[in-house]
C-alpha cells in the first residue's frame, strides 16, 4: 500500500467517525496516521516528528 491510498482509507474513516459524531482533534488526527504508516516510512515519520 503506497502513502497515498493508506491517506485515502485513514479519510475515510475519520469521515465516518465524524458522521456519527465522534470529536477527534487534529493533533491526535495527525498523531493517529503517522503511527500507522507501515515501517517502511520510518524515517519520513521521524523527520515530521522531530
Amino acid at each position: 500500500m503506497n502513502i497515498l491510498e493508506h491517506l485515502n482509507i485513514f479519510n475515510r474513516i475519520m469521515c465516518k467517525l465524524e458522521s456519527i459524531e465522534v470529536k477527534i482533534k487534529d493533533e491526535d488526527k495527525s498523531l493517529i496516521s503517522l503511527t500507522l504508516l507501515p515501517l517502511l516510512y520510518e524515517f519520513f515519520i521521524t523527520t515530521l516528528l522531530y
